[in-house]
């Protein structure tokens, strides 16, 4: 299979603009001045910084993302370790991966986030995400049958918005 144009309806943007506000934590290892950017888009997002969670352990940072109904943006790829930190336990995690201090990437990647995943909390509840470059992979469950399955997005700097989606084997 091949990477395929997204649809996208009337019903879809629809959709989108009545759905309600995801709401973010932006981990340590991001920074204030991430979280400063992101509420240019969104009063709501908040920061390991403000909310008392400096120097506190991973699961203490999970867990409190969990009890918020806050997806978690981080560059630490830990997050992706489903026995430390379970998928049914999970808001919603996003890894930012390649930034590396490029503040282009960065903002390249935020823009992604924001484009994918500025409503509809709902629908990441539970799922791992890694963003690098123009992709954006998504670790979820399939709402049918409950079998992981990993989705892939394409969002180029030209032309319409590319998806894939590959069943897991295990």
């Amino acid at each position: 299979m091949g990477w395929v144009e997204l649809p996208k309806t009337a019903d879809d943007d629809k959709a989108w603009r009545t759905a309600r506000k995801t709401r973010f934590l932006v981990d340590e290892n991001l920074g204030p001045e991430v979280t400063e950017l992101l509420r240019s888009w969104d009063p709501s997002v908040t920061d390991v910084f403000e909310e008392g969670l400096v120097g506190r352990s991973d699961e203490d940072v999970f867990a409190f993302a969990w009890r918020e109904k806050r997806v978690l943006l981080t560059h630490d790829d830990d997050f992706l370790d489903d026995a430390r930190f379970p998928e049914h336990r999970s808001p919603g995690v996003v890894i930012l991966r390649g930034a590396g201090g490029n503040s282009a990437n960065l903002a390249y990647a935020l823009g992604m986030v924001r484009a994918f995943m500025e409503r509809m909390p709902e629908v990441w509840r539970g799922d791992k995400i890694t963003i690098h470059g123009d992709e954006m992979i998504v670790r979820t469950r399939d709402f049918d049958s409950g079998a992981r399955k990993t989705i892939r997005f394409k969002l180029p700097s030209r032309g319409p918005l590319l998806m894939w989606v590959e069943e897991d084997k295990a």
